[in-house]
């Protein structure tokens, strides 16, 4: 991580760098839950109500490339309006967010990875899905500070085996106005660090066959001194059905163990406590994916999978199993059209609700969203569309109740001096690709979207998730 200073000044010093301008906006109407600056113990009126924003977010980018490199950096701050907001009918809620990444190619077959970004500043209801992905639970707060670094590498140790290592710190707290962290007792604000070290093994079994070798070691730290350390081992295999099609597999355990002087309540699907202690659970992942319509002009590709993973949730603080399923379908028209269809559904599977007073607390959310894109010219992206979100107590639980609704019908323009071709269509990975690595996960949300909420914060979480797995 300390290399990023030196690549950083390699960026300004070198004569190919390049710089690049961006401006996303975006108009959208619906109704969303907000917080209100009120007195402390008021409790808050999370239902849904009518609400307008836009959103204004100039980005600079700086890149450095060259034969055995590649060096990016960019900063930009979100500005946004909405009515009504958690300060009031006037104020403007401004997010910095900064990434930085390197990648350099110390040999043919060794390449160096590092990796920066930090976001501060002020967020409303409907930012902090982005901010923190799969997270039911969300803390009514209106200013946060996340930053995280990274550094590893990848050996192709020869033609048919490929290495790759990753260790991540990541740092996650609310800040400021003490009023609405204890409009929902203590679990409004919260601060979180992640230690998390990654290793795998991707080796060519066949033409049609890769094994996956996986090992995760993590740290989680959140205040009132709860801590849990996790060691995950999985075994995977890939296997490529058709030209354009691939299944892939996973399976391993995750042992997990309370190290903090404040325990966690770590409940399994069964209904057993143990506090403080140590369990083993165990976790895995399926996911299809392919193209499932191929002809002239019009490509249809879909995505269907499912993990199962054990979470620590920084907002309610306690520990236990968690499902996370995602559908995507994808169409693209050549040239300029896509048309994308996702949901997800993320769940606790822990037996009982989490100790009082936190019994209706939110462990399940159910998202969709269904963005049309047009690219008008290399330097312009015209995006509408619908997001929706519900969210609700474990799957399990009585009187399972779906509340929080949030609807959103919106329009966005993306310029650029970039020159862009494709990338505004999601990406499926190519069934004999293995550049991906082997951490992939089904996610919730779809990673290539140029929308205001997802253009600068796609790295404001990593590592995304807070899952003690990998």
């Amino acid at each position: 991580m300390l290399g990023l200073v030196p690549l950083a000044g390699l960026l300004l010093l070198s004569g190919e760098l390049g710089a690049y301008g961006t401006v996303v906006t975006e108009g959208r109407v619906g109704q969303a839950p907000f917080v209100r600056d009120q007195p402390a113990g008021t409790p808050q009126d999370l239902e849904p109500h009518g609400a307008a924003a836009a959103v204004v977010a100039p980005i600079l980018e700086l890149e450095d490339q060259g034969h055995n490199r590649q060096i990016l950096f960019n900063y930009g701050p979100r500005f946004l309006w909405r009515r009504p907001n958690p300060y009031g009918t006037n104020k403007t809620l401004i997010l910095q967010v900064a990434n930085l990444s390197a990648t350099v190619d110390a040999t043919p077959r060794i390449r160096l990875i590092e990796r920066a970004s930090a976001s501060y500043g002020e967020v409303d209801y409907a930012a902090l899905t982005a901010i923190l992905p799969n997270q039911s639970q969300l803390p009514p707060v209106a200013k946060i500070f996340v930053a995280s670094a990274g550094t590893g590498l990848r050996w192709d140790a020869q033609r048919l085996w490929r290495f790759e290592t990753m260790f991540d710190v990541e740092s996650r707290r609310t800040l400021g106005d003490t009023g609405l962290a204890q409009m929902m007792n203590s679990f409004a604000s919260f601060r979180q660090t992640n230690l998390s070290l990654e290793a795998s093994g991707i080796g060519r079994i066949s033409r049609r066959d890769d094994l996956v070798l996986t090992a995760a070691v993590s740290d989680r730290s959140l205040d009132n001194n709860i801590e849990v350390f996790a060691v995950t081992p999985e075994v995977g295999w890939r296997r490529r059905l058709t030209w354009s099609s691939e299944l892939r597999l996973a399976a391993g355990v995750t042992y997990a163990r309370d190290r903090g002087t404040t325990p966690v309540v770590i409940t399994d699907t069964s209904g057993a406590v143990t506090t403080p202690g140590s369990l083993l659970r165990p976790v895995g992942n399926v996911e299809l994916n392919g193209v499932l319509l191929g002809r002239r002009g019009v490509s249809w590709r879909g995505t269907l999978g499912l993990t199962i993973d054990y979470f620590v949730d920084p907002v309610l603080r306690v520990a236990g199993p968690r499902a996370i399923s995602v559908l995507r379908s994808v169409v693209l028209f050549e040239p300029d059209w896509t048309v994308v269809l996702e949901g997800g559904l993320t769940t606790s599977l822990r037996a009982s609700a989490p100790p009082d007073p936190n019994a209706s607390a939110d462990e399940t959310t159910l998202e969709l969203a269904l963005p049309v894109r047009h690219l008008v010219s290399e330097n312009l992206i015209v995006e509408t569309g619908l997001r929706w979100s519900q969210r609700a107590a474990r799957l399990r639980a009585d009187n399972l109740t779906f509340h929080e609704r949030q609807t959103w019908i919106y329009l966005a323009f993306t310029a650029t001096t970039r020159r862009m071709q494709r990338w505004m269509a999601p990406q499926i990975q190519a069934a004999d690709s293995r550049d991906e690595g082997a951490f992939a996960r089904p996610q919730t949300t779809d990673s290539s979207r140029q929308s205001t909420d997802n253009v600068q914060q796609s790295e404001i979480a990593s590592p995304q998730s807070t899952d003690v797995g990998p």
